[in-house]
């Protein structure tokens, strides 16, 4: 576990730190991560995020024992509780996810499937002929992460987005890599690389399915050229591209 301080260096580092009011309690230890106020316990980091964030889901969260909070703005509470600002929350989310769980995807076998269509059947097909491969070896299975559902040793999930969250993301790495998997495949949505949901990790390799003219309009895409745009991103955040 780090300490507070330690996220402020983190975000500081990567250019995302604004400022910060931690009341000298800069050693406390973080024990939870969470931006959802219903699963705050205590030494939670809360993350205040999303258009729809309302200051009574912080009120919460400090009930039930976040010790600090990570925004982009300063709101009034009752007692002072440390927060840390920072420039884009969603982008800052990639950071502490990443330093919460300790970049998981670092020590697995990572493969990033992109594109318009087919990436659920891209995924299934690659896991079906690796799981293969990890079962004559008598090693573990591999786990997946789709928009059908997300399997990571510990437990098996029906998916509500195609990439989750950083926070959830990471945490499903970590459960992979702490129940002894190797490797890991999952799909990469353009809104995930729009929304830096898979900020700071490194594919092994990035595969590429098709191109087509589709989710353009309010609240995804502003036109083709940035939904392309994003869907190239996956090649930069890969060490090479099938």
């Amino acid at each position: 576990f780090y300490k507070i301080q330690e996220y402020v260096e983190a975000l500081r580092k990567r250019g995302m730190f604004a400022s910060c009011e931690l009341y000298g309690k800069e050693e406390n230890v973080i024990r939870n991560l969470t931006y959802n106020s219903k699963e705050v316990s205590e030494d939670t980091l809360f993350i205040c995020k999303g258009a729809a964030f309302k200051p009574v889901y912080l009120r919460e969260a400090v009930g039930k024992g976040a010790v600090c909070y990570i925004s982009e703005k300063v709101f009034e509470l009752e007692a002072e509780v440390p927060y840390i600002l920072v420039k884009d929350i969603r982008e800052a989310m990639s950071v502490l996810a990443n330093l919460f769980y300790n970049n998981p995807w670092e020590d697995l076998r990572l493969v990033g499937v992109g594109g318009t269509k087919g990436k659920s059947t891209s995924v299934y097909y690659m896991k079906a002929i690796v799981d293969d491969y990890l079962e004559a070896q008598n090693k573990k299975d591999s786990a997946v992460i789709s928009s059908i559902d997300i399997y990571d040793g510990k437990s098996k999930v029906e998916s509500h987005i195609t990439t989750p969250e950083a926070v959830e993301l990471q945490q499903h790495l970590r459960n992979a890599l702490d129940c002894g998997m190797e490797y890991a495949q999952m799909e990469v949505s353009s809104q995930a690389l729009k929304l830096h949901r898979v900020e700071g990790i490194v594919f092994d390799t990035a595969v590429f399915t098709n191109l087509r003219a589709d989710h353009i309009g309010a609240g995804e895409h502003a036109d083709f050229a940035e939904y392309m745009d994003c869907k190239r991103q996956l090649f930069r955040r890969c060490r090479c591209g099938v």
